[in-house]
């Protein structure tokens, strides 16, 4: 079967085309990737992981064509509220 693994973030972008045997999970598809290799750092236990921006469960299997995604937490940033200098 054929299917990718994908990650980026600010400073690096990874995508790996693997040809793998069925049935295989979005997890092991990471696993079997090069991912893990290239980048130690990453926690997979606790980042998020999908299949063409849809978040889903490391057990999921893939289907011909998939694409995993590594996500990367979102930090919100807070809003600054404007000063208004005209009511003065």
């Amino acid at each position: 079967m054929e299917c990718s693994v994908a990650y980026a973030n600010r400073n690096i972008s990874f995508r790996q085309d693997l040809t793998l045997a069925e049935p295989i999970t979005a997890e092991q598809a990471i696993l079997k990737s090069k991912l893990p290799l290239e980048y130690p750092d990453l926690d997979l236990t606790v980042l998020k992981i999908g299949i063409f921006g849809k978040v889903c469960k490391k057990e999921q299997l893939l289907k011909e064509g998939d694409r995993v995604e590594i996500y990367q937490p979102i930090i919100a940033q807070e809003k600054h509220q404007e000063e208004d200098d005209d009511d003065e």
